[in-house]
């Protein structure tokens, strides 16, 4: 096998849209097919020393298996050896892949011949490891310990790859998955996830990869997603501006005359956003996996809104699956960087319209339903359609059709979020209209217990309670106890909750401080902030609480650090600049 066939394999790797050479050896042709449907029974069944090694890696013990991981590398022979690199690259990707199958995009696969390899599998302790600056990764999260290893091998392993050229996209990826399984952002995950798609984007013209323009803007939306996850605003707007520009994309907010409603007798101007192409498509001559459309619900008959705005004169070019990636960063940009106001839902709606003309993927078209439905929410007119979508996309999970293979092509890019963020969106829209039994029956059966308790607070606080304290006698967790400090106001259950997790429960503190603040003891307030702070320093919310504090104690270089960084998360903070213009003019 030629260089030029592993480079031209391994841009397949990274894209996947095109065949690989014929000439390769069976076993890249069977990595292939894998990724086209991410079946890994059917691939471990043809390789029997890869199968027993991924049971082993199963069935280790926690303390073990980075041993056994690291066992595992050094028998490898990797040193310069682009043979041996491949394929032990490829068998990471086998499992990252399974494991986001399994926890971002499905289909629902039997997993009965992995599960034998350990009878007393403790997927909560393999969770509880994943756990990192104060923040947690759920503990229905499934197969842990792939991932665990994939972290591993990237992590310590990475000079030891120096012949895969695309390793740190993947490292990227890798790490951008982990973001979207914690419970928050967290600093030295920032750190690695952005320093991993620099690194790639770098390289750009150092590889012997032949990027498209597709491909690198591709990467520079996956980077963006990335910016935005750690509130790095400014930054996200040039690179999406890059990303546009690979790909010759053009997108402007204009007015045209057109109808609203069904029963509109004459024309207004409507917001719509027109798309112009400066270049020719590159994708026209790459694999495009036929589609299976998702589900739209649709608006309900007596709804007077017309589906989109009925306009004429409207000149848009015809756009690609790269376009709408593109455009689908561009709103999740604006509706994290903007303040939420009925311009801003408007203009959001509009580049929304320009991705749901057309199903070129399941999963773009996905998450364009997803961004219409967060988008819609806060309107009267069409908030039952927004939870009926919602609910939709989370059932498609357990749908046989489209293959594993199409739903993950473009995870990174369209930043979709894991299935647990997926129902905890779904869950807290049925409580704001209401439905707070609708969302604790999905928490329940579903054995999302926290998420069920807090559910549950809004309307039945003393069910909530009591289901904490059951569920402390069973399983204590520092979230538990945390939620029990919520409801009864007392901080020795947060106290608890920081002893519990050893001194790395962030939300402990956070809420403790909160606590002392509303009580008007404001030292204590700034001691038990600081120390939370400490652990992750990427919630805004804390800093300006902690802000405030130090203006009623009047520690007006504490306010203006705390308010500094706030703006600097949530620019559209209008209380936040005027604290920190008081406590300059105390200086």
């Amino acid at each position: 096998m030629s260089v030029e066939e592993f480079v031209q394999f391994e841009r397949f790797l990274a894209v996947g849209d095109e065949e690989v050479p014929n000439s390769l050896p069976e076993f890249y042709k069977d990595v292939e097919g894998y990724l086209n449907t991410i079946d890994l029974e059917a691939f471990l069944n043809k390789y029997p020393t890869i199968k027993e090694f991924t049971k082993t890696l199963l069935s280790s013990e926690d303390d073990n298996i980075h041993a056994t991981t690291d066992k595992w590398i050094e028998e490898a022979q990797l040193s310069d050896n682009l043979e041996n690199q491949m394929r032990t690259f490829c068998t990471l990707l086998t499992w990252l892949r399974f494991f986001e199958r399994l926890n971002f995009t499905g289909p629902t696969v039997d997993t009965t011949f992995l599960e034998s390899a350990n009878k007393q599998y403790d997927n909560q302790k393999d969770c509880c490891d994943l756990n990192k600056d104060g923040e947690e990764v759920h503990e229905t999260c499934k197969f842990v310990k792939l991932f665990v290893v994939y972290l591993r091998v990237v992590d310590t392993h990475r000079e030891k790859f120096n012949k895969i050229q695309s390793f740190s996209l993947w490292q990227a990826r890798g790490y951008l998955d982990y973001g979207h399984l914690l419970s928050g952002p967290t600093p030295s995950l920032k750190k690695a996830t952005l320093d991993a798609y620099e690194e790639i984007i770098d390289s750009f013209c150092e590889t012997d990869i032949e990027w498209r323009r597709s491909d690198k803007s591709m990467i520079y939306v996956e980077y963006v997603n990335a910016l935005l996850l750690y509130y790095k605003y400014d930054k996200a707007k040039e690179t999406i501006e890059k990303a546009e520009e690979w790909i010759g994309l053009t997108v402007e907010l204009t007015g045209r005359m057109g109808k609203r409603t069904k029963y509109q007798s004459f024309e207004v101007a409507q917001l719509v956003a027109e798309a112009t192409k400066s270049r020719e498509e590159e994708e026209k001559n790459t694999k495009i996996f036929s589609s299976t459309k998702p589900s739209t619900v649709q608006l309900d008959e007596y709804n007077a809104l017309l589906e989109t705005p009925e306009v004429r004169d409207s000149k848009s070019a015809e756009l690609s699956l790269s376009d709408h990636l593109a455009l689908l960063a561009r709103v999740t940009l604006l509706k994290k960087s903007y303040a939420q106001d009925e311009i801003l839902t408007e203009q959001i709606g509009s580049f929304i319209n320009q991705v749901l003309r057309k199903s070129l993927n399941w999963l773009v078209y996905s998450k364009g339903l997803l961004s219409r439905s967060r988008n819609e929410f806060n309107r009267y007119k069409t908030k039952e359609r927004s939870v009926l979508q919602t609910q939709t996309l989370v059932d498609q999970f357990k749908d046989k059709e489209p293959a594993g293979g199409e739903r993950l092509r473009f995870l990174q890019a369209t930043d979709y979020p894991s299935y647990i963020e997926l129902i905890r969106e779904l869950g807290d829209q049925y409580c704001q209209i209401g439905c707070v039994t609708s969302a604790y029956q999905i928490y329940e059966q579903l054995n999302m217990w926290d998420d069920a308790i807090e559910c549950l607070t809004i309307s039945q606080p003393g069910k909530a309670e009591s289901l904490a304290r059951q569920r402390l006698e069973q399983n204590p967790s520092p979230k538990l106890y945390c939620l029990l400090g919520d409801m009864t106001g007392l901080p020795d259950y947060y106290e608890r909750a920081w002893e519990l997790s050893r001194g790395k429960y962030a939300r402990a503190m956070r809420s403790l401080g909160k606590l002392e603040f509303f009580q008007e003891r404001y030292d204590d307030a700034i001691k038990h902030m600081e120390m939370a702070l400490k652990i992750n320093p990427l919630y805004s919310k804390t800093w300006f609480t902690l802000g405030c504090a130090y203006l009623r104690t009047e520690g007006w270089n504490g306010a203006v650090k705390c308010f500094t960084t706030m703006v600097s998360l949530e620019p559209d903070s209008g209380s936040a600049w005027a604290n920190l213009a008081v406590a300059f003019v105390q200086l």
